[in-house]
Parts: C-alpha cells; structure tokens; sequence
C-alpha cells in the first residue's frame, strides 16, 4: 500500500500459476503457486475490508498476445476472457508482463463499473507505459484514468544520459571487457534460432556442444543432448561486432548473450522408452501448453507427425542410426531447468545417476574454441510427417 496526498493506493503483485515450470525447480522449492484470477480477487477483498481502499493496482506477470498497435487492443484474445473478464471489477488498472507484447486497453469488466486499464510494455525497455489515476481526494475513488505506451527509442532519442547511471554503467562495461571482448570462436554464416515448435539452426549448434561437452567417460558419458528452445536468447550473426572483433569471429559476451540463464548441463540415464515419453511432452510443453520442441544432438533423429493424437507423435527414433530399445538405457544431457521438469517436461525427473556438469554457456564457448569456424546447425535431424 502506498499514500500519495493523503490518498491510500492498494498494489497487488502477482506470480505466473506456471512458474514452477518456468524455472528450476529448487529456486521454488517448498512454494506454492495459486490461480492468478483466485489470488487476485482475495487480496482484493482484504485490502478493501481492512484497509477501505476504493483505488487497487494489479501487477501480474501474465499477459495477452501481439497487436499491430503498442496503443491498440485485442479484447479477443484468449487473456480478456480467461483472466481479466475474472477480475473483481474494483481493481482500476492490470499491469502485465510474461508475453513480452505491448498493448493498452480499457476493458468493462462488470456493468455499472469504471473500465479498468489493462497494459503491457512489451520487454527490454523498448516501451515505457505512462499510466494517470485521478483519484478523488474525500472519497478515495478513481474518477479517471489514461494510459499511452510510448516507444522509447523514439521519444527519448537524443536524450541525455543520467550522468550517475552511465557512470556506474560505464565501471561496468571497463571490468567485463576483457572476458566480454574476448574472441571464443568464430562461425560460417548467421545461425539462428526459429520458433517454439521448430528445428532450428543454432539449437542444432547448442545441442552439439553440450554432447560434445558430455560425451567423455568421467563427464558423463553422453550418447544425446537435448536443450529447451526457450533457453536459446539469441542469435550469432556473422556480422554484429560487439567488441570491435571482425565478421565471423564471436566474442564471449555474444556467446552469453545467447546462453545467458547459467544453467548447468546434467546427464542422466533414460530408458529408452522415457526418452521417447519426453519427446511426447513436446506436444504440450510450455507454460502455455501450445508445445516446445526440445532442440537435439546430431546423434538423435526422429520423425514427428503433426496430426497424430497426443502421445503418439514420435516414430522412427533413432540414436547414432540404431532404432531405440524401450528397455535399454542411455545416457542423455540436458540442462538443470529440464531436469527438474521445467517447461513440463515432467518424465524428466524418472532420470537416474545424474552427473552434474558444466554452465551451459561454457559449453558452447568450448564448442566455438574447438570447432571454428562453426556452420550453422543443418536443421535435418526432426523429420515432419503429417
């Protein structure tokens, strides 16, 4: 709660329900997260009831799809109906995140109730929301209300820079130079990430390094690596030069940049019927359920068939040209966050002997030092079938 002028303002944060399958699972330990619409409206009630407070601030980290206009709306989407259209009409404003989308709406949530501003500013900074409540100073109540997204690179071009900030920045920026600017490897070409359900180039390149990383007796003895696409923040160009380094070569900041969660690599062994029965997740992994497809070693190829009913998507599954044994064991990598079942990935955790490797990003700088110049990944081990 906070007072400005005498006026009390209730503020309500409130988690992502899926976050235990966003992260590690040891950062949520012992946590629980409830419905976001439930959550919403008790604290709502409370602050109402102990506090009398008639103007409520939402924080969610949740959030609606993409609109061509940062200023625009879509009340059709699935977000309006599910979450907002739940939420007890007394709260004046939702703040979102999570979908990284900008968007500005004033929704009637209830008859006979003000319109509650809904919004979201997209991700990085990119869009700084500026939101007013006029608040009636005798009785408390919200009496008016505008929101606008602006775009901060236009609005704030030419801008001076706050001469304390940059100066703590720029003390920043001289120590990691050295280790950022360092030249780890260099590449053929611009390798890319794609979307959540597709091969992609670089996920081809990670998947390679963290085999390459895990293969050895003593390091795991790794027959597939497997990594989440989510984790892939992005992408190597042949051209960007972040340290003045020429087209080609990758500095490790450039490298972090794509790997920046720290996450560690772990192998385990899977029966080769629970390594198939983790591929099937892929159909309705993600917090959103909508499908993740996990990004694989050279050493792993199967066929994925789009129209097949849940759990019987995989066919052909194969390890270094051998048809997979349901009852063998292998030795498969992936990283903390999936081994915990994050992303839901939850037929993960049947994993056994688990070795506990390197950070995911020093595997792939290993990879660029070893094996440049690096080509982007041939995106040909996932065959789609109808």
């Amino acid at each position: 709660m906070r007072e400005f002028d005498g006026v009390k303002v209730g503020f309500i944060g409130v988690a992502l329900e899926t976050t235990p399958t966003i992260v590690v699972s040891s950062a949520v330990e012992g946590l629980m997260f409830e419905a976001e619409v439930d959550t919403i409206n008790k604290y709502v009630k409370i602050l109402k009831d102990t506090e009398d407070l008639k103007a409520i601030v939402v924080l969610l980290h949740d959030g609606a799809g993409t609109v061509a206009d940062i200023n625009g709306c879509n009340p059709a989407d699935p977000f309006f109906a599910n979450v907002v259209m739940k939420i007890d009409p007394e709260v004046d404003a939702l703040i979102t995140g999570h979908t990284h989308n900008a968007y500005n709406c004033q929704v009637k949530v209830k008859k006979n109730y003000d319109p509650m501003i809904v919004t979201g500013a997209g991700a990085n900074g990119r869009y700084l929301t500026d939101i007013d409540l006029t608040i009636a100073g005798t009785s408390g109540q919200v009496i008016g209300r505008t929101a606008t997204n602006t775009w901060v690179k236009t609005a704030y071009l030419g801008a001076s820079p706050d001469a304390e900030m940059k100066a703590l920045l720029d003390q920043y920026r001289t120590a990691s130079a050295p280790l950022a600017n360092r030249v780890v490897g260099s590449i053929t070409a611009d390798i890319k990430r794609a979307g959540s359900m597709e091969e992609s180039a670089l996920g081809d390149v990670l998947a390679d390094a963290q085999l390459a990383a895990t293969k050895d007796p003593g390091y795991g003895d790794a027959v597939v690596a497997m990594t989440n696409p989510g984790g892939i923040r992005d992408n190597l160009l042949y051209s960007k030069s972040t340290g003045g380094e020429a087209p080609g070569e990758v500095t490790y900041a450039e490298a972090f940049a794509v790997q920046p969660f720290s996450n560690s690599l772990v192998t385990m062994t899977l029966t080769g019927e629970q390594l198939k029965a983790v591929l099937e997740q892929q159909a309705t992994a993600g917090s959103d359920g909508k499908g993740r497809m996990l990004q694989i070693s050279h050493s792993l190829t199967y066929s994925w068939s789009t129209s097949a009913p849940a759990g019987s998507k995989v066919s052909d599954l194969k390890i270094n040209g051998v048809a997979v044994d349901p009852a063998a064991s292998y030795r498969i990598t992936v990283n903390n966050f999936l081994a915990g079942g994050g992303d839901g990935f939850t037929a993960l955790i049947a994993g056994t002997d688990s070795l506990n490797g390197m950070f995911d990003v020093d595997a792939l700088v290993a990879y660029l030092t070893a094996y440049s110049p690096v080509p982007p990944g041939p995106q040909d081990r996932i065959t789609m079938i109808p």
